[in-house]
């Protein structure tokens, strides 16, 4: 357990005369502009950890996690490398989440259900996720967070997506008024904020928000208002989060109340604003269908989810089937490698990677791995579990680049955004990456206290913060329209 928090004065310590800090609202802490986000990072990828490290030793020093983050593993990563590098606990600002019940936590609240001692107040809006914000369920989590973390103290707590409330009473009850619905939502924050008041003050959070993705969105039916949200806890919300880039920028442009739009009413009240999703844009298009966009240039064979790259962890995955195979002679192992090699130019199509994922590599994995562990059965040997253990963690961390691969969008998309907006960025920031730019515009806005990048390899820490030495984007709202 680490002891300690962030402080202002060990967060200014940290910035020191160094570009790119700035004031966390009101809070009187100074984070850097650009944050790790631990959004997908885990211990099974070993790059994740060596670039969180690499973050933390660049100058990032706000971490931002949840506890459905890979179930929970994300959290775990966050603690232990806090717990091996050293970094002064009082520089370093760590955020995590409570709301989403998922996993482990999905089969405790079902077991509990089943006792006749529910979660009260649970929001069962998929049968694989649910939701809560009582209090009874945050003292729960915040402990297995604190937990995971291996912390005494989570310096920002924040309420995640309890808008998720909207989209369950719109089916239970159609026909209830929707200002009903919304008193009741504003209710049941203001008894969560109540309990996250007893927890500030025993010292098991450091302060406390929301992150809502559509208070960016005031005509929307689960629509919340940040002027709300900050009455309901009587002035002491500190945090909010909320996503914004170069598509999604109602948080800079929709009014929501006579403050205006939800990053000006933030400002009205001395939040500090965390930006999520700077880099993955959500585009509605005709019949309410949302595209991803990609805010990014297309990857270098030679990046982290290149083409060479990618070509050679498969490379890797083929020689530990080898060792498998030598390590159980008398097993017929996994042989998911040889099949991503032969269908490699299939599987870089999405519906091609769809189909044999589902049907080829997916039942193979399953078979060669059966295969190994029923072999083991009571007779485990260290070496091979940690050889099984090894190729388990290389497969798994492969799956997610291979569908990166197959999705990939057109490279004339981030031509043509480009081409939008750069008679509007100064002229050092013209010949920089899509994904610099669009860093920068999320960072150069007005109100915006710290942008949460995916930082999950050394490279994309390197990328991300190359900003901090350029020029601001002096009028975003310019570049907004254009790329409206």
């Amino acid at each position: 357990m680490i002891a300690g928090r962030a402080t202002p004065e060990g967060t200014r310590r940290r910035a020191g005369d160094r570009p790119g800090y700035r004031a966390l609202g009101s809070t009187g802490l100074t984070v850097s502009a650009v944050g790790f986000g631990g959004y997908r990072t885990g211990r099974a990828d070993p790059e994740h950890g060596e670039a969180l490290r690499a973050a933390l030793a660049a100058g990032v020093n706000l971490i931002d996690t949840s506890s459905n983050y890979m179930l929970g593993d994300s959290e775990r990563l966050v603690g232990e490398v806090l717990a091996r590098e050293g970094h002064p606990r009082d520089e370093v600002v760590v955020v995590s989440k409570i709301g989403y019940v998922q996993g482990p936590n999905l089969d405790l609240a079902r077991e509990r259900a089943a006792e006749g001692r529910p979660f009260p107040e649970m929001v069962e809006y998929m049968d694989g996720c649910w939701h809560c914000i009582h209090p009874e369920l945050l003292d729960d989590q915040l402990g297995r967070a604190l937990d995971r973390l291996g912390l005494e103290t989570i310096d920002v707590l924040l309420l995640h997506n309890p808008e998720y409330f909207f989209l369950d009473a719109s089916h239970r009850e159609p026909e209830r008024p929707l200002e009903e619905v919304r008193a009741e939502f504003y209710e049941r924050l203001r008894r969560a904020f109540a309990y996250l008041d007893i927890a500030v003050d025993d010292g098991r959070i450091g302060r406390y928000g929301v992150s809502s993705n559509t208070c960016v969105s005031p005509a929307a039916a689960d629509a919340t208002s940040v002027a709300r949200m900050h009455a309901a806890s009587d002035g002491r919300m500190a945090v909010l989060q909320l996503p914004y880039n170069l598509f999604e920028t109602g948080g800079l442009l929709e009014a929501s109340s006579p403050d205006g739009a939800a990053l000006d009413a933030a400002r009205a009240r001395g939040l500090g604003v965390l930006v999520n999703r700077p880099l993955n844009a959500m585009r509605q298009q005709a019949g309410g269908q949302g595209r991803l966009i990609r805010l990014a240039d297309p990857p270098r064979p030679d990046a982290p989810n290149g083409d060479e790259t990618l070509r050679a962890r498969v490379g890797a995955l083929l020689a530990l089937e080898g060792l498998l195979a030598e390590a159980f002679p008398e097993v017929n192992g996994p042989r998911v490698a040889g099949l991503l090699l032969e269908r490699w130019d299939e599987i870089a199509h999405p519906h091609a990677w769809a189909q044999i994922f589902r049907y080829e590599l997916l039942p193979e994995a399953r078979r060669g791995l059966g295969a190994l562990v029923s072999w083991m059965g009571q007779r485990p040997d260290s070496d091979r579990v940690g050889l099984l253990q090894a190729y388990e963690d290389a497969l798994n961390g492969l799956v997610e680049p291979l569908q990166a691969r197959a999705t990939r969008q057109p490279p004339e998309v981030a031509a043509q955004i480009r081409r939008s907006i750069e008679p509007h960025l100064p002229p050092e920031l013209r010949g920089q990456s899509l994904s610099r730019i669009a860093l920068s515009f999320a960072v150069s806005t007005p109100g915006v206290s710290c942008v949460l990048n995916g930082m999950r390899h050394p490279a994309y820490v390197d990328d991300a913060l190359g900003i901090l030495g350029l020029p601001p984007i002096k009028d975003v709202q310019a570049v907004a329209r254009a790329v409206r």
